[in-house]
């Protein structure tokens, strides 16, 4: 078979990988009839496998090869990696795949070189072997080793082999068995290589793959292919996960409760569990250069929302972007995280496994995001004037019917055009003008090329719907607002068909589709038109648009509610707006645009919602709408709050606001209960009785970025190193599967008493350019935050001030558990446990314990204590509420050096 390994297309790509797979398919067949028939068999289809991933995340899976055939669909086509649009890297996997190829054009080196023998339908073999006599071999296939733990790979591949044009070779000719094992078994290793060095060539699909393949092996549920899988591993690849996800079936088949009594509970012997793979992880983290990614598995934890659950019609998540727009929202996300809905975990104050990975990238890229401007769209061809009665027409029409009953991708393609007028392009295949994915790079063009400001400017919706009474010398108005909120809508609903399309084909990959020109702009505009079409109407007959009665209705409740929840100052003002709202129609009232966006459903979700609640509560109280601060701070870094004579607030992702959160898990009638997590503010909270603070003070709180445990230890990833204890010793050298205890329940109580804040210099930028930041005059004063505690047993003060702006992460459930830890690997599990009492003289562990576990059980003030400590530290932490959801093993799992590397454990 001579297919040159340069100057090959997709199609030649696809033949070659189609020809590999179909020779490991016969391979696999002969391993079927090998002395070690099971064991080896396994190791051919984990490769196997693992070129089926490999080939469905790159696009060649998905390239169908029928007689005929002379190129690759615009379909397949746009499916296909785009590394391996560059000639080179193509030349390069070509070479490779044909090197695997021509591995088994040579019969002779079959026989020879890798101890294959020709068998007959009757099961006898051809030859036989220095090491195995022909009787010596099986006759009786082994069953398949793994289609119940790749199901979903094993059934892709199912039709497309169906439909695909088969090419034989020397080895697909015959049948096979293995009669040699140790030639076999090298074979196996030259595959292994080659897999290897496909994988290589690109980095991310390397990525996307392996996640895949764990994924399917943490979801299986054969615990016979697990333990195989496990046994063939060697601690590497594949086969480390299927030993990994044994463990979690021994942990859930021992069961016991944790006893409270002991350092380590009840053991359970090793057996064919016991294998050389690594133990299953909490959580899996890789880091690039531009991003770090978690993701949270079936043997340890799973993502959940907040204790609040999903939002019903009733209660919809504010604060979170929608969920037609997240799956183009990558760009918004890296700098507004809180608009992420999986961005906070279940304790007041915490974050998901998502959050904390979304703060930690923000965080190291913060300055270089803060300063980034995004590229400015010119159009060359002329725009097409619109009358403002086929804008409100396509809008109305839009937001009733979306795209339409019987839409095609043709009318699809008309409507476009009825907006942007004729295409720029010429296609020698008319077909493939209608195609969706053009329509959408059509709206994007037009969309960045607007001349109506972007949110990112203007920060307001109602700003751009009011943009020729606000800002009357620029030449648009609110027809021209109008028209890209209607082409947002459009570019939302054909996404939308797209993904439905790739589903339906079954065709959807771990990456989400790309799309050239979703800005950030872009993302903000489609926000825009989803509340916009939310909460809306037009009223025909008086030619205008007005929010529906129910949205105004849920905004006046929901801002009333939330000044009542927070004891606000000015509260009796507030109601008695609150009233007139509701009792008259508010387009008779003269409204600040603060309130006329509040009303209309229209605040735009993330770092801005907790600032717009703030500015509808001034503009809502006659005392207050004078006196509205001025100052500018860092939006998105949400390191700030407001203070007032009697109470302050603070943003729920600022330092003051994630230690504080807890007390608003106290009882109403206990020290603290006043204080909510509401709207992503917390308070009210005490007071540090600033003089200026009369009307309310906008202050910035000073506090270092989180720091990362597994960055600061090094590129060589050493641990530090101490004497251990006997009894560590014994658990880290332990030969059998042991059940971690916590510490028994605390009764130690802590109270808050005081917050101090003091004013530190801060050094200004020559020039202020960045637009992260609420309009102003200056810049607001910065303050360092100390909290005083006392302790009760002690009858002590302790002070801790707020150096860090620490992230706590909420620990996830885990299932079936509770879990056990995994013989050899006590060391990932050692932990010292400090009491609050203790915390005032404690430093951070740096000897061989692999986690500082806070015993915090004494209510939610002894919480809000070990999370100051943290502050105090510079250290994040993992929050773990004992008997919920998550077992002890997995909690210290979490926060242990493989996983966040936090290293410290709030027990509450």
């Amino acid at each position: 078979m001579e297919i040159a390994a340069t100057a090959v297309g997709v199609l030649g790509l696809v033949g070659l990988y189609s020809t590999c797979i179909e020779t490991l398919d016969a391979l696999s067949s002969a391993a079927r009839y090998g002395i070690d028939r099971e064991l080896l068999q396994t190791k051919i289809e984990v490769e196997r496998v693992r070129l089926m991933i490999w080939g469905d995340a790159v696009g060649l899976a998905h390239v169908q090869l029928l007689v005929g055939k002379e190129e690759p669909t615009e379909d397949e086509l746009a499916g296909i990696d785009e590394a391996l649009q560059r000639m080179a890297l193509r030349d390069a996997v070509a070479g490779l795949l044909t090197c695997f190829v021509r591995t088994f054009e040579d019969i002779g080196n079959l026989q020879k070189r890798y101890g294959l023998v020709p068998r007959d339908p009757t099961g006898a073999t051809g030859a036989s072997s220095t090491t195995a006599a022909p009787d010596t071999v099986a006759r009786h296939p082994a069953r398949e080793p793994l289609t119940a733990t790749f199901r979903r790979t094993y059934a892709r591949f199912q039709d497309r082999a169906a439909a695909a044009q088969r090419q034989a070779t020397p080895l697909t000719k015959a049948t096979w068995a293995v009669a040699d094992e140790k030639k076999f078994r090298a074979l196996i290793g030259e595959l292994r290589a080659i897999n290897d060095s496909l994988t290589s060539l690109l980095p991310a699909v390397r990525d996307r793959s392996r996640v895949r393949m764990r994924d399917e092996i943490m979801r299986a549920t054969d615990l016979g292919q697990l333990q195989t899988l496990g046994r063939v591993g060697g601690g590497q690849g594949a086969g480390a996960e299927g030993g990994a996800r044994c463990a979690a079936y021994a942990g859930a088949a021992a069961g016991g409760a944790e006893d409270a009594g002991s350092a380590v509970g009840d053991s359970t012997s090793g057996d064919a569990l016991t294998s050389a793979a690594n133990e299953a992880r909490a959580c899996f983290l890789y880091k690039t250069s531009d991003s770090l990614m978690c993701y949270a598995w079936l043997s340890g934890i799973e993502e959940v929302p907040e204790l609040e659950g999903a939002a019903d019609s009733e209660r919809p998540a504010l604060r979170s972007l929608p969920g037609p727009v997240i799956p183009v929202a990558d760009g918004l996300l890296r700098m507004d995280v809180e608009a992420d809905p999986m961005y906070a975990g279940w304790s007041p104050g915490s974050t998901s496994l998502t959050g904390f990975s979304r703060e930690l990238n923000f965080w190291r890229k913060v300055d270089a995001l803060e300063k980034t401007t995004e590229p400015s769209w010119t159009r060359t061809s002329n725009i097409v004037p619109l009358s403002s009665d086929l804008i409100l027409k396509r809008w109305v029409a839009i937001v009733k019917d979306g795209l339409g009953n019987g839409w095609t991708e043709k009318k699809g393609y008309d409507s476009v055009r009825e907006l942007l007028g004729p295409s720029d392009y010429v296609w020698l295949n008319q077909d493939e003008r209608y195609k969706v994915r053009h329509q959408i790079s059509d709206l994007l063009a037009a969309m960045n090329a607007s001349p109506v400001p972007g949110l990112q400017e203007s920060i307001s919706i109602g700003v751009l719907a009011n943009i020729d009474q606000a800002t009357p010398k620029l030449d648009v108005g609110f027809i021209d607002f109008l028209l890209q909120m209607l082409l947002a809508r459009e570019l939302t609903l054909r996404m939308a068909k797209v993904q439905q399309q790739q589903q339906q084909q079954q065709q959807q990959q771990q990456q989400r589709r790309w799309y050239g020109g979703v800005t950030v702009r872009i993302v903000h505009d489609l926000v825009a038109a989803e509340l916009w079409s939310q909460n809306m109407d037009f009223i025909t007959s008086q030619d205008r648009f007005e929010p529906r009665k129910a949205v105004q209705t849920r905004q006046v409740g929901g801002i009333l509610a939330f000044a009542e929840e927070m004891r606000w100052p000015y509260l009796s003002e507030i109601r008695e707006t609150a009233r007139k709202l509701l009792a008259s129609e508010a387009s008779k009232m003269a409204l600040d645009i603060r309130t006329w966006d509040w009303l209309g459903g229209l605040v735009l979700p993330g770092a801005l919602f907790p600032l717009a609640v703030i500015g509808t509560l001034y503009s809502m109280s006659p005392t207050l709408s004078t006196r509205m601060p001025g100052t500018t701070v860092k939006i998105h870094r949400g390191n700030y709050g407001i203070v007032y004579p009697q109470a302050s607030y603070w943003t729920a992702r600022s330092v003051l606001g994630k230690v504080l959160a807890p007390l608003s898990q106290a009882d109403a009638e206990t020290a603290g209960g006043k204080t909510k997590c509401l709207g992503g503010w917390v308070g009210p909270c005490p007071s540090p009785s600033l003089p200026e603070s009369t009307f309310g003070l906008l202050a910035q709180l000073k506090g270092r970025p989180p720091s990362w445990v597994a960055e600061d230890a090094g590129a060589d990833g050493d641990t530090p190193t101490a004497a251990a204890s006997a009894a560590q010793s014994q658990q880290v050298n332990a030969v059998e599967w042991a059940l971690p205890v916590p510490p028994p329940p605390s009764a130690d109580m802590v109270a808050l008493q005081t917050l101090r804040l003091t004013k530190v210099a801060v050094t200004q930028p020559a020039d202020n350019d960045d637009d992260d930041g609420v309009r102003g005059d200056h810049a607001p004063p910065m303050y360092l935050a100390r909290l005083d505690f006392r302790l009760a047993r002690g009858k002590l003060m302790a002070t801790m001030t707020l150096q860090s702006n620490s992230v706590f992460v909420a620990a996830m459930p885990c299932r079936d558990g509770p879990h056990r830890i995994k013989p050899g690997t006590g060391a990932d599990y050692m932990f010292r446990t400090l009491g609050v009492e203790a915390l005032p003289r404690a430093e951070l562990d740096g000897g061989a314990t692999a986690v500082t576990v806070i015993n915090a059980t004494g209510g939610p003030a002894a919480e809000t204590f070990a999370r100051a400590w943290c502050s105090e530290k510079g250290t994040n932490a993992v929050v773990w509420r004992r008997g919920e959801g998550c077992c002890f093993k997995c909690a210290l799992m979490v926060a242990g050096r493989e996983s966040v590397a936090a290293g410290v454990l709030i027990m509450c």
